[in-house]
C-alpha cells in the first residue's frame, strides 16, 4: 500500500486556492434538502449513521464497491454535520463510519433484511467525544446512472430500529449527470468544447468523452497519463518511472493501472507541461489532494498551477500552517510519501475502502474570468492529518470542517409557512478564506476541466 502523504521545488511552487466553484446539480439538490432532513431526523431519532450507497453504472451490475458508493457517504456525513446546529445539547447524533465498524463484525451489507436488524445490536463511536451507542436509524441509497450516462437519479432512504426491514424513501431526483458522478465512478476522460451556440447568451456546459456504452470493451483508454489534455505524469520509483499500462479489466471504469513501489523506494511525482497554456492540475492520491490534504471536488479545490513548458517534481504531501496573529509568517509541513506494507498496510486499505491505492490527476485549462454565482457549499470531509484531533469535541469537529471546506454561518430570521418567525443558523461560503507559505505563491487561476486519469496502484 502506498501513501503519498516534501514538494522538490525547482522553483517557486505556484498553487491557486480556489475557494468558490458552480455547484453541480447533485450537490445542489442535496444541499436543498439537508436542513429539513436533519429537522425531521432530530424529531425520530438520537443516532444515526450512513451506509455505502448502491451504484447503478448504465447496464454493470449494481454493486456497492464504487468509488462514489463511499463519496457519496462522506458527502452526507459532513453535510450532516454542518446542519446540526452549534448547540451540542439539541445536535443529532453522527456515527463515525459505521460501515467500518459493520465489516469488523462480518457485516458485509445492509442490503438483506436480516443483515440490517443485525447492524443494531452494535456499539458504534460517534463522530465527536468518546463515546459509542447503538443506532436508531442509517441513512443510505441509491445512484442510477443511465446507459447513456446522460441522466442521474439518486435516491435518498432510510431504516430503522423499529422497522428494519423496510427501506423508506426520504427523497429522490433525476440531474444531468455531472462530472463529480463521472469521476467518482472512476472513469478517465476528456472533455469535448462546445461552442456558444448563435444567439445563446452564455456557453452551454462541457460534456465528458467517454466510451460508447454499447462498447464490447467500455474501459478503454480515452486519455493517456502522457497526455493529459497537455500534462505529462510520470511516478518515479528510486527517479526511474513506474511503467503505467492499460488495466484491460472491462469489468471496472479504471483503464490504467501500475504496480506498487517497494517500501524502501525513493517516490516521487514528476509533472510536465507539454503546452504553451498556464494549465492547474489536482493532484490526488487515496482521495486526498496533495496541496493541504484537501477533500473537496478538483473544481473547488487547491491547484498547482503549471505555467508553459514548467516542470514540477513533487514528492508529497504539503500542508500551510495558518497563524493565529494576523501578519504573522506562514509555514508548511511536508508528510513525505510511504509505501506501507502488512499490518499498516491492511488498517489502511480497511480506513480507505476504494479510495486505497488511487493517484487521480485533473486537470483544468484557464478560461476568463466570470461572475460565478450558485456556490457550492462543503460536502467534503477534514483532512487525514486533522480529523483524530477535530473529533475530540462537538464544536471543534464543526469548527474545523466549517473552516477546512472555506465556509461560516450566520443567523438569520425566516418566516415559516405557518406565519411565525424561527431564528435558523445558515452556511454560506467565507469568501475571504485563503492559505499560503514559504516557497508557495497564491496565483490567480480560473479554469475549465479539460481531462482527468485515474490509476490504480496495485500489488504485483
Amino acid at each position: 500500500m502506498i501513501r503519498f502523504p516534501q514538494l522538490l521545488l525547482p522553483a517557486l511552487l505556484l498553487v491557486a486556492i480556489a475557494g468558490t466553484a458552480r455547484a453541480d446539480l447533485l450537490d445542489e439538490q442535496l444541499n436543498k434538502r439537508l436542513p429539513d432532513l436533519v429537522e425531521q431526523l432530530k424529531r425520530k431519532y438520537k443516532n444515526v449513521g450512513v451506509l455505502r450507497f448502491r451504484v447503478q453504472d448504465g447496464n454493470r451490475k449494481e454493486t456497492f464497491d464504487s468509488l462514489l458508493s463511499g463519496r457519496l457517504v462522506e458527502r452526507l456525513e459532513t453535510m450532516l454535520i454542518l446542519n446540526n446546529g452549534s448547540d451540542q445539547s439539541k445536535a443529532l447524533g453522527i456515527l463515525y463510519k459505521p460501515g467500518q465498524t459493520a465489516a469488523r463484525r462480518k457485516i458485509a451489507t445492509w442490503f438483506a433484511p436480516s443483515e440490517r436488524a443485525r447492524l443494531f445490536r452494535l456499539d458504534y463511536p460517534l463522530y465527536w467525544g468518546n463515546r459509542s451507542v447503538k443506532a436508531d436509524a442509517f441513512l443510505t441509497g441509491k445512484v442510477t446512472v443511465s446507459p447513456d450516462r446522460k441522466k442521474t437519479r439518486l435516491e435518498l432512504q432510510l431504516f430503522d430500529r423499529q422497522q428494519p426491514e423496510k427501506l423508506q424513501e426520504l427523497a429522490a431526483f433525476d440531474v444531468p449527470t455531472p462530472l463529480s458522478i463521472v469521476r467518482d465512478l472512476g472513469y478517465s476522460f476528456k472533455v469535448v468544447k462546445r461552442s456558444i451556440d448563435e444567439g445563446a447568451m452564455e456557453e452551454q456546459p462541457n460534456v465528458p468523452q467517454l466510451p460508447n456504452p454499447d462498447d464490447s470493451n467500455p474501459s478503454k483508454p480515452q486519455v493517456d497519463p502522457a497526455n493529459i489534455a497537455g500534462i505529462q505524469l510520470q511516478v518515479l520509483a528510486n527517479d526511474e518511472p513506474v511503467e503505467i499500462r492499460p488495466s484491460g479489466d472491462a469489468t471496472t471504469a479504471f483503464s490504467w493501472q501500475m504496480g506498487c513501489p517497494k517500501p524502501n523506494d525513493k517516490i516521487a511525482i514528476r509533472l510536465i507541461n507539454l503546452t504553451e497554456k498556464k494549465l492547474g492540475v489536482v493532484l490526488r492520491l487515496n482521495g486526498v489532494n496533495v496541496l493541504n490534504e484537501d477533500r473537496k471536488d478538483p473544481e473547488s479545490s487547491p491547484k498547482i498551477i503549471m505555467t508553459p513548458n514548467r516542470r514540477q517534481l513533487i514528492q508529497g504531501f504539503v500542508l500551510f500552517n495558518m497563524p493565529e496573529a494576523p501578519g504573522a509568517r506562514v509555514t508548511t509541513t511536508t508528510l513525505p510519501f510511504k509505501v506501507f506494507v502488512d499490518d499498516e498496510a491492511k488498517q489502511l486499505s480497511e480506513q480507505l475502502g476504494e479510495k486505497a491505492g488511487l493517484l487521480e490527476v485533473d486537470v483544468f485549462e484557464e478560461v476568463g474570468k466570470k461572475d460565478e454565482t450558485n456556490i457550492l457549499v462543503a460536502t467534503r470531509g477534514l483532512p487525514p492529518s486533522k480529523e483524530k484531533e477535530a473529533r475530540a469535541s462537538y464544536h471543534e469537529l464543526r469548527s474545523q470542517l466549517l473552516k477546512s471546506n472555506n465556509l461560516i454561518t450566520k443567523v438569520v430570521n425566516t418566516k415559516g409557512a405557518d406565519g411565525l418567525v424561527r431564528t435558523r443558523e445558515i452556511i454560506e461560503v467565507d469568501r475571504n478564506a485563503q492559505t499560503t507559505g514559504p516557497g508557495v505563491e497564491v496565483v490567480d487561476f480560473k479554469g475549465s476541466l479539460r481531462a482527468r486519469v485515474g490509476i490504480k496502484i496495485v500489488k504485483e
